[in-house]
């Protein structure tokens, strides 16, 4: 029986054809029969959103780019004010508001995914808080059309993560005349876990490294750090090296480890700033003594810190965002310049994920390649460097400043030229990047 059906039914098609007359048959009427061994279907118009969520910063974030995929022509070719966005804001597991964010995308370049009928329509979303207006926390995004042409996307969902933050005052290259800077490391106030570079601008004199040694002594009240270091009785130069003499009452620089080894580390790292000094001698007392900082003695010589380090960023008690130094394992440069950047965008350095501080770099932003010629190191980003912290000048400068301190610490590396997506710059966070940009002679002012 039922294969007598299918036979009709192919004699049937064969009349319509031979004479002529147009097919338009309803399918639909023939739902009933058994599956032929035929495809008559017509595919269904597919449309849904896509992004790369892997390359999405959740942390502060100030856009997602997202595609819309589509079969249909007609949306192809359609507006983005043609389309109403949606973004609901979820805030544990209740939905807390929905915002109309149609005027917060803007189209991109289309892109062809394939040859065939198959395309995408690129969109960015701006997702600044200062744009959304939410206070700091976690939330979850589900983003959706209610035009007719979308409404059967399945909705875009993630998660983000805001938290504000402090302002960063840029590192600078110059001073008022009369002037001579120094570069003392304190403990950061906030975690006292890290050690920061501070620039302090005091009265020129010929006395440089116990004028270090007097303001280290007296901690900085703007950032609220108390001194980091014991009393000091002499200071005396031979050849390379310093020689510091501390009284012998040191209490709790050796009971407390912490204590013991920021004490040295601020001596240290301090002193070797100033030029031809490369090496710090300690004695207790006027002597050699084996209980020097809880752990160390007065016969080992410590030496200046050369080692090639990132720069990440540190909120220090929610005053104002300071660059933190750490140090980057010993590696091939290729192999160095590509984990620097890894650093740079998820503060983990060398397997290690670094608690209480900032990636400066958002985690979308891609390096596409790298070359180096002499002394120049050229670094090309993807297109979204331009869109970071794009209500934010201040961070912007950060970011620019964590790149340059990073990669000039990089033996030979004099000067970064940046690029984006091959094209040269010339607006950046206030700076022109049409240039190769040099390290900045003064890091985290302590004044602005």
């Amino acid at each position: 029986m039922i294969k007598s059906l299918f036979n009709l039914f192919l004699i049937f098609i064969l009349c319509f054809t031979a004479l002529g007359m147009p097919l338009n048959l309803d399918l639909s009427k023939f739902s009933n029969l058994p599956d032929f061994p035929f495809d008559f279907s017509v595919a269904d118009e597919n449309v849904s959103y896509k992004t790369d969520i892997d390359s999405f910063s959740s942390e502060n974030p100030t856009q997602i780019n997202f595609q819309i995929q589509m079969q249909n022509a007609e949306i192809r070719s359609a507006n983005p004010s043609d389309f109403s966005f949606l973004l609901d804001v979820i805030k544990n597991d209740g939905t807390r508001s929905t915002l109309d964010v149609s005027t917060l995308i803007q189209a991109l370049p289309p892109v062809k995914i394939s040859s065939d009928v198959s395309h995408i329509k690129n969109f960015s979303l701006n997702l600044s808080q200062k744009k959304l207006n939410l206070p700091d926390g976690t939330y979850t995004f589900k983003l959706y059309s209610t035009s007719n042409a979308l409404e059967d996307a399945k909705p875009l969902k993630f998660d983000v993560t805001y938290f504000t933050l402090s302002t960063y005052i840029p590192a600078i290259n110059e001073m008022a005349h009369g002037m001579m800077p120094l570069t003392l490391y304190f403990p950061d106030p906030s975690y006292y876990e890290y050690l920061v570079p501070i620039t302090r601008f005091v009265n020129y004199n010929r006395i440089p490294l116990s004028t270090i040694v007097k303001n280290l002594r007296e901690g900085s009240v703007s950032l609220g750090v108390a001194s980091p270091i014991p009393n000091v009785t002499k200071l005396r130069i031979k050849k390379d090296m310093v020689l510091v003499y501390i009284s012998k009452d040191l209490e709790k620089y050796n009971e407390n480890p912490k204590n013991a080894t920021f004490a040295l580390n601020s001596f240290v790292q301090s002193l070797t700033t100033i030029p031809n000094i490369d090496k710090v001698k300690f004695f207790v007392n006027g002597k050699e003594s084996d209980t020097l900082f809880n752990t160390y003695d007065t016969k080992t010589l410590f030496s200046k810190n050369t080692d090639v380090k990132v720069y990440l960023g540190l909120d220090a008690n929610e005053k104002r965002l300071l660059l933190v130094p750490q140090n980057m394992a010993i590696v091939s440069e290729d192999t160095l310049i590509e984990d620097m950047i890894t650093a740079l965008k998820t503060a983990k350095v060398t397997g290690r994920n670094f608690e209480n501080v900032i990636a400066p770099i958002p985690e979308n932003i891609t390096l596409i390649n790298f070359s180096r010629q002499e002394d120049t190191l050229t670094l090309n980003f993807s297109k979204e460097l331009l869109y970071a912290y794009n209500d934010r000048l201040d961070l912007q400068r950060m970011m620019l400043d964590s790149l340059l301190f990073s990669f000039t610490s990089i033996a030979g590396i004099k000067e970064i030229q940046i690029l984006v997506e091959d094209q040269m710059t010339d607006s950046f966070g206030g700076v022109d990047l049409s240039q190769a940009q040099t390290c900045p002679k003064f890091i985290n002012p302590e004044k602005e």
